[in-house]
């Protein structure tokens, strides 16, 4: 049970600086608050590798045919940058949608694994994005971080153990098989993050999926397995799913025009980019273009 006092505390923090649209940035890197006074309708969002823990409300997350509803006191564990489509369920002004987001750092992650060796070893398949109940010694660590993040110089000195701390706690999460898997060089879970960074630097380009492939180290039949198994998409739905947020994303914080937009996500016919576009979010560019006016 998480403390309602802890609750009040981080509430009244993105309170203070939240942008409803934005995970509020604490003094500890890595660390991010969410808080949200309504329920929204599903919609796209690149998730990257981190644990959210809720404090309150709750939420669901879609990844390819899996649906995940988390709310107080689960602990959702994202191993690999994915596109996906999530909504609040649950959330009010007077108890709104309120949750810690902490970005895993793989170096911390890895540092574990090679200090302690098969006591941390891949174990279980695992999810690229799944849920439980958050085990006191993670909630424990992340409610020190959040404090910590309260003094500049607690910042410096207490934040590098809480988080080293709760790093540890999530590779010994029963929810954290594919983050295990994630650490050794040599698994599918690992090529795939290889190959997903890759299509992530380049997606407004055109990918060539043999050479991400050889990149891998797997033939392409494989890679395509692997990479959907992992992901719950094809190389190119991954890379048009980046492409079509990232459009949507400078439709409602930039001035230039539809096609212009299209042009610089990567689309050579603006006409394609608006079936697309409207395929995926059930509305046009344009109607998009018009409600954030």
């Amino acid at each position: 049970m998480i403390d309602q006092d802890f609750i009040l505390q981080v509430s009244r923090f993105a309170e203070k600086y939240a942008d409803p649209e934005q995970p509020v940035p604490t003094q500890v890197a890595g660390l991010f608050v969410v808080r949200q006074e309504s329920p929204s309708k599903l919609d796209w969002t690149v998730y990257d590798p981190n644990v959210c823990l809720v404090l309150q409300g709750r939420k669901t997350a879609h990844i390819g045919a899996r649906k995940l509803v988390y709310g107080a006191g689960d602990a959702l564990i994202v191993s690999h940058s994915v596109p996906t489509v999530s909504a609040v369920l649950e959330a009010s002004r007077a108890k709104p949608y309120l949750a810690l987001i902490l970005r895993l750092d793989l170096n911390t992650l890895r540092e574990l694994v090679f200090e302690f060796g098969e006591d941390l070893a891949a174990r279980g398949d695992g999810h690229t994005m799944d849920v439980e109940r958050a085990n006191e010694h993670l909630v424990s660590c992340l409610v020190r971080l959040f404090g910590s993040s309260q003094d500049p110089l607690n910042a410096k000195a207490i934040a590098p153990m809480a988080m080293r701390e709760a790093h540890f706690h999530l590779l010994r999460a029963r929810h954290a098989g594919m983050l295990r898997q994630l650490m050794d060089n040599e698994s599918k879970a690992s090529k795939v993050a290889l190959a997903t960074a890759e299509i992530q630097k380049g997606f407004r380009g055109r990918i060539v999926v043999a050479h991400i492939a050889a990149l891998t180290g797997m033939s392409i039949s494989v890679f395509h397995k692997a990479f959907k198994e992992v992901t719950s998409m094809t190389p190119l739905q991954f890379q048009k799913n980046l492409r079509l947020i990232e459009a949507r994303r400078l439709i409602g914080f930039s001035d230039k025009s539809v096609s212009q937009i299209a042009f610089e996500v990567g689309y050579e016919s603006p006409s394609q980019f608006s079936r697309e576009y409207s395929r995926q979010f059930g509305v046009s560019p344009s109607q998009d273009e018009s409600q954030d006016q």
